[in-house]
């Protein structure tokens, strides 16, 4: 079986807002690539009773009757969907021809020779809960739609050790925000716009998710099938469009013209496996939709070597939908600050990065100038910066010095302090990790409530990890803990799980991630609220030791949904029938989301099983898996190889018992396979 996740993700290694998307991961990037919530716009109208009347009875003007024709959202039409989304991507960072993130003075030309040397930047994210789109009407020429995340009741988003939504305070403020997005006649994204007390979270992630989910109409009514350029989550992508039924459409990205969130790579060879199935209800609008995407770069030598990778998913399933009286729709904001749809690499851009080795001619006072710039509203870091400085930081330690003093400059605003950490813990050299501690204990990083738990994290990220360093994250968990500090606390519980995670990776001595994760063990020993047991799973999953799947399985049939669904991330690093067993049990947990979660982990942990698949047939067959997890269970299948006959199993028992006819026509596409 091929892993569904990169090893980082597997490790539980959380997404860096800024670091990510410069690092081109889930613009995760957070951007892991996020970053990180889900909305739809594909094309929604709500048309009036007697158009969607005459199309049922086939009268619609100057279209096949049969066929349900995508349609805009308009003024003051409301839709509230269900959604679950997940994106996963791991990125080389060397050995491809893009700059290398941590490079070694001794052995450079070997790493940039085989790229299985080189390190790699893995994200991962997820989001579940509901959302809003309403229709504002028509302005300058344009549509406008916006989206508000209602509620979210599974939240993650992780890169390199970091979890950027590790409080609720962090969780709630992505809520009820709006973004505001401007679609063409077609439908495709003119650019976003965003309040300015949009956090920088909201305003990363949400430009990603409607690049994955905006649908391009055809250009005429009575079409079965067209194409048309996107934006697509990883970049620009020529797309097909078809109808399988008179309800049903199928997107398939057919490949990728430009990337914008993989690393440079000369000559790569890229593979797309990318499935959009949308029905429709009468009146055109969206009913459910599923995404199922992948894509993959490979380098082009004879090892042909994953240079990146990256799936991303989403569930939507409406909920209710309503129209309001013009009076009630709200107004388009008289300012907002415009996000631009983030633009897609060219081959000229691609070449240029190619040439680019290491530090290229950046100077320490361009890096200073580039973080203050890329600090500022609606900018971002260039592609490939962070490299680029991170190196520099390694080569000239000096630099690092610098960095401390910009650092505690008083007018520097909150998001280049974190930059600036971001790109210590890059460079990872010892002069760059001093720095790091030193700016960790200055009073800047506790000028607000919020920055010293963000910052903190950002030891995890640290590839290679000195005593001090070690030994500064110990002290600040103990710390936090003394002052009872719940944030500070969750913070520094991902970033000792990491650390040890890291420490492990590099063969270590064993003593020192030991001590890291016997302090979270009896930490989760200790907990009494859900909150602290949620954070001690998560740095245990972080550190993925395999001596504690019987602890955290432990804590699989815990009262709090939320606790469940972390033990059961928690396991996905291990590997055997034991973690295997908590897997199995939790797929009929009373709550959907831990379940898609243990249909998930299982396929990872189950994987050296050659029982696996039969096992999970006996409990697909006994009916306690909710038809809202059978996706999961066909991702599963597409990726697990081995025992046709348990897979039979298991695809005739969704054919015979899912109500959703997309499920239908994917497993019984399956079984023909």
């Amino acid at each position: 079986m091929n892993s569904r996740r990169s090893d980082a993700n597997t490790r539980s290694k959380t997404v860096r807002s800024t670091a990510a998307n410069n690092k081109r991961v889930v613009a995760m990037a957070v951007a892991l690539t996020a970053a990180l919530a889900v909305g739809v716009y594909v094309s929604l109208r709500a048309w009036s009773a007697s158009h969607a009347k005459g199309l049922a009875e086939g009268k619609a003007t100057g279209q096949v009757a049969h066929r349900r024709r995508i349609a805009p959202l308009e003024a003051g039409d409301r839709r509230r969907y269900a959604f679950a989304w997940t994106a996963e991507s791991s990125a080389s960072l060397g050995g491809d021809g893009a700059p290398d993130s941590q490079p070694k003075k001794d052995n450079d030309s070997d790493r940039a020779k085989d790229p299985a040397k080189a390190p790699s930047l893995d994200g991962f994210g997820r989001l579940g809960g509901t959302l809003e789109l309403t229709g504002l009407g028509m302005h300058d020429g344009v549509r406008v739609v916006t989206m508000v995340l209602k509620t979210l009741a599974q939240h993650s988003l992780q890169i390199a050790g970091a979890e950027l939504l590790s409080d609720e305070a962090t969780v709630r403020s992505m809520l009820n925000v709006p973004v505001y997005v401007r679609l063409d006649s077609r439908g495709a994204v003119v650019d976003y716009g965003f309040e300015s007390s949009a956090p920088e979270l909201a305003r990363s992630l949400f430009p990603r998710i409607f690049d994955q989910i905006a649908l391009c109409r055809a250009g005429s009514d009575d079409a079965e099938s067209w194409s048309c350029p996107q934006r697509a989550p990883h970049g620009a992508a020529f797309v097909k469009y078809m109808y399988v039924d008179d309800d049903t459409i199928e997107r398939r990205r057919v490949r990728y013209d430009a990337f914008s969130d993989a690393p440079a790579c000369d000559g790569c060879a890229q593979s797309v496996d990318d499935l959009t199935t949308v029905t429709l209800d009468l009146a055109g609008l969206i009913q459910r939709l599923e995404v199922d995407g992948r894509v993959g770069l490979k380098a082009a030598n004879p090892a042909a070597l994953d240079v990146y990778s990256a799936r991303d998913t989403l569930s939507l399933t409406l909920e209710s939908a309503e129209r309001l009286a013009l009076a009630m729709v709200p107004p388009l904001p008289d300012q907002l600050e415009s996000r631009p749809a983030a633009p897609a690499l060219t081959a000229a851009e691609i070449e240029s990065q190619l040439a680019a080795q290491r530090t290229g001619d950046l100077t320490l006072p361009a890096l200073f100038d580039t973080v203050v710039a890329a600090s500022q509203p609606n900018s971002r870091l260039p592609a490939g910066f962070i490299a680029r400085a991170s190196a520099l930081l390694e080569q000239d330690p000096e630099a690092c010095n610098e960095v401390v003093r910009r650092f505690n400059e008083g007018r520097l605003s909150l998001r280049t302090r974190v930059l600036l950490t971001d790109l210590l813990a890059s460079a990872g050299s010892p002069e760059a990790q001093e720095a790091l501690r030193t700016v960790l204990s200055s009073p800047a990083a506790r000028s607000t409530k919020e920055l010293y738990p963000t910052l903190v994290q950002r030891l995890g990220f640290v590839d290679r990890p000195d005593a001090q360093t070690i030994a500064y994250a110990e002290q600040a968990y103990t710390s936090a803990v003394r002052k009872g500090s719940v944030t500070e606390r969750s913070a520094l519980a991902y970033t000792l799980g990491a650390t040890a995670s890291n420490l492990a990776r590099e063969g270590r001595d064993p003593q020192d991630a030991k001590r890291l994760t016997d302090t979270l063990r009896k930490g989760l020993r200790a907990a009494r609220d859900s909150e602290g047991k949620r954070a001690y799973l998560s740095g245990l999953g972080n550190a993925g030791a395999p001596e504690d799947v019987s602890l955290v399985g432990m804590y699989v049939s815990d009262g709090d949904e939320g606790v469940r669904f972390d033990a059961i991330h928690a396991l996905r690093h291990a590997r055997g029938e034991e973690a295997s067993t908590y897997a199995l049990r939790a797929m009929s947990d009373a709550s959907m989301a831990v379940q898609q979660e243990a249909v998930r982990v299982y396929g990872d942990v189950s994987s050296t099983e050659p029982q696996a698949l039969q096992r999970l047939a006996d409990v697909v067959e006994r009916g306690a898996i909710a038809e809202g997890t059978y996706g999961e269970l066909l991702n599963t299948l597409a990726t697990h190889g081995g025992d046709l006959a348990a897979t039979h199993r298991i695809l005739g028992f969704i054919v015979a018992h899912a109500t959703d006819p997309v499920l239908r026509a994917r497993a019984n596409e399956m079984l023909q396979r």
